[in-house]
């Protein structure tokens, strides 16, 4: 795992871009302790540099950027090619012969013979990298296909940039690119950004599955982004022919294989345990590989309400594994919420971050590498507002639009000094939804935590992006929210908080559920048979089954989640206090400050619970304050 940096620098001399890309790398130094280089081009303008977290080959021999044998090709790659192997017997047949053990060079030579989409197409892995051609004058950028490896591109003062993190950027002198106001809005209504945005006007995220390309001379007249792989093709072409038996023995030994390849590595593995259906199957399948106990990762909480670490012990104890665990106090949680925005680097207000990098914490003073069970969740409905929202949706598909009205006329004329009771903010969310005259609609109401977010803004408006997709072949709404999930939140949240969490502390988190394979088996599946989460994620049960009794598994989902509410009003009011003071906001001139002090004031009295929204505006502002 590494951090990779660099750009095309139409408009400076040569030492300026060695000074630009020797900052922008060291501003990476988490993502890559090991080993640092830089390649500059002296005719093209071209700049690469990479930080290495050293996985696979960790001699000299792995160091980037990489010059191809044809001495065509550079690259900087960040990710691992899981079956580099395989492709690695395939290019010796054509007549390669390696200098490395490395996947950085198997992927650099399958470019050098196949090109750059062909290349992408056989890995099986989690990679972002930039490669540039030397004959044709041409740069490539790919990201993998769920979103696994983040990667930020755009133009500053007439230069080409792009980096891992939004953090390298800001090391150029007198970036001042403006903060992308619509992209604020965005946040306020998701907890993240959504690709392609950044926080930042003209900086983006390349989509997940995407390639971008351009003639570095003709930049503006030939850059295009195509994709290689799309959820859109695997749900359409899904193999809905196949019997169940044989499309749960697919789905095995796509797991099996995945979980195999992830084990690789030269040097120490171990896996992240919650006790839950998807972290326990895969840490059977690793333990069942493995010749030796499976290091496993727990976090536990003194609070109950939030505390799954005992099941997770109960599941070690039951496999045999190595287990580690930490019972963390709310002060523990408390003290790493300012170098949030640090470790997020642009706005990020998921609040299971905070846990999340604890356990990452954790987990690096054991392992380098640490396999998850993310994913589990999108591929076989596990969130619980999947099954009561497809309800909704069908009793709503059959009540004339003017009807869904009347509940909010009602609940709108409630007295104020009732809204203090958590069943009428219940409600009114409810009617709100209600509302909804599509599914499209209704999904992105359910996914918001305001539905108005620009009414909270001086200036700005929302953009349309990929959330509203209507192409999406689903059978059932219940479908349509996983295959949304997987495009947006999934790749857009989980998988940036896990990567910005772990990269933090140097640690390489793999995901063996989001292995494409694992994925295109998954959706082979016909999900309208769940209606409860009791029965969805039937066929990672059934593998789970065969090595962890039901008994230790079958409970209600807890989630990872902080007693963000109590926490608001006590130990983190101080905080929240200063950066949302009304003279400071107006100053700063993003928030229209008498609606966000109204919102705050409600939340302290207890006149309602704004914890979500709060929490977006107190990380956007965390995240102001360290720029």
């Amino acid at each position: 795992m590494c951090g990779i940096v660099g750009g095309v620098f139409y408009q400076l001399r040569r030492d300026e871009r060695y000074s630009f890309i020797k900052h922008m790398a060291d501003s990476l130094i988490h993502r890559g302790p090991d080993d640092v280089g830089y390649w500059h081009d002296a005719t093209s303008h071209v700049s690469l540099a990479h930080r290495r977290l050293s996985i696979i080959d960790v001699s000299s021999h792995g160091h980037q950027p990489m010059l191809s044998l044809n001495k065509r090709w550079h690259i900087v790659f960040n990710g691992e090619i899981y079956n580099y192997k395989e492709i690695r017997k395939r290019l010796v047949a054509k007549g390669i012969h390696f200098s490395s053990e490395s996947d950085t060079q198997v992927l650099l030579e399958a470019i050098s013979i196949w090109g750059v989409k062909e290349a992408v197409k056989k890995c099986h892995g989690m990679f972002a990298f930039c490669a540039f051609d030397s004959v044709k004058k041409k740069i490539w950028l790919a990201r993998d296909r769920l979103g696994e490896k983040p990667l930020y591109y755009g133009w500053w003062n007439k230069n080409f940039i792009f980096a891992s993190e939004l953090k390298a950027f800001k090391t150029i002198p007198n970036f001042d690119v403006p903060i992308n106001r619509n992209a604020l809005a965005l946040f306020l209504r998701h907890n993240y950004i959504p690709a392609p945005y950044s926080i930042y006007t003209d900086i983006y995220k390349l989509d997940a599955g995407m390639i971008l390309s351009f003639d570095i001379d003709q930049a503006d007249k030939t850059q295009k982004i195509i994709s290689y792989w799309n959820l859109k093709d695997v749900i359409k072409n899904r193999n809905t022919a196949l019997s169940i038996t044989d499309k749960q023995k697919n789905f095995e030994n796509c797991l099996r294989q995945s979980v195999n390849r992830q084990l690789h590595a030269d040097v120490s593995v171990g896996a992240f345990l919650s006790g839950g259906i998807d972290s326990s199957t895969i840490v059977s399948l690793m333990a069942e590989a493995s010749s030796r106990p499976i290091q496993t990762f727990s976090i536990g909480f003194d609070n109950e309400i939030y505390n799954e670490a005992k099941y997770a012990k109960e599941v070690a104890q039951h496999l045999g594994t190595d287990h580690n665990e930490l019972y963390v106090t709310s002060q523990d949680a408390l003290n790493i919420i300012e170098q949030l925005p640090v470790i997020y680097d642009e706005p990020f207000a998921d609040s299971s971050q905070i846990p999340t990098f604890l356990v990452m914490q954790m987990a690096k003073q054991h392992v380098t590498v640490a396999l998850s069970g993310d994913g589990g969740d999108e591929l076989f409905g596990g969130y619980e507002r999947y099954y009561w929202a497809e309800k909704l949706w069908s009793s709503m598909e059959k009540t004339p639009h003017w009807l869904r009205y009347f509940p909010s006329f009602f609940i709108d004329r409630i007295p104020e000094s009732l809204h203090q009771y958590s069943m009428i903010t219940k409600l009114h969310r409810i009617a709100q939804l209600i509302k909804s005259p599509n599914r499209e609609s209704l999904y992105r109401s359910l996914i918001s935590h305001t539905i108005q977010p620009t009414d909270l803004l001086l200036t700005g408006f929302e953009p349309i992006y990929g959330l509203v997709n209507k192409e999406l072949d689903a059978d059932t709404y219940l479908e349509y929210m996983m295959a949304m999930d997987t495009l947006n939140y999934l790749p857009d949240d989980i998988l940036t908080k896990v990567d910005r969490a772990s990269m933090a502390v140097s640690l390489e988190v793999r995901v063996p559920l989001l292995d494409h394979s694992v994925v295109e088996a998954a959706w082979d599946f016909l999900h309208h048979s769940y209606t409860s989460t009791n029965s969805s994620k039937m066929p990672i049960r059934k593998i789970l089954y065969q090595y962890v009794p039901k008994h230790l598994i079958e409970r209600p989902k807890k989630g990872f989640a902080v007693p963000l509410s109590e926490w608001l009003r006590g130990p983190l009011k101080e905080w929240a206090n200063s950066l949302l003071h009304p003279e400071k906001l107006q100053q700063e001139g993003y928030f229209k400050a008498d609606k966000i002090t109204k919102i705050w004031s409600e939340h302290l009295e207890g006149r309602g619970n704004w914890q979500y929204l709060l929490w977006n505006i107190l990380m956007f502002q965390g995240w102001l304050a360290k720029q």
